[in-house]
């Protein structure tokens, strides 16, 4: 399973409310994907895929990150 889905779907199973932008979809090899991961990078200080940006700003990229910090929201 690709990283992103992992994380939207530990997401959904915790009931994190999301708002999902999709970014460099369509394939795994950078000059074969379709859309850019420039505006990704602009709004994030990253192009790595997956990437959460939190209400206050925290940005958190690769699942594992991500996976722990949904892990710690759904403890709460």
């Amino acid at each position: 399973m690709h990283p992103c889905r992992r994380v939207q779907e530990a997401m959904n199973a915790a009931g994190v409310e999301y708002e999902k932008v999709i970014v460099g979809h369509g394939h795994p090899v950078p000059f074969l994907r379709k859309g850019s991961r420039d505006e990704l990078e602009q709004a994030t200080g990253t192009n790595k895929l997956p990437t959460l940006k939190l209400h206050d700003g925290t940005v958190i990229s690769h699942s594992k990150r991500i996976l722990a910090w949904v892990a710690k929201q759904a403890q709460s």
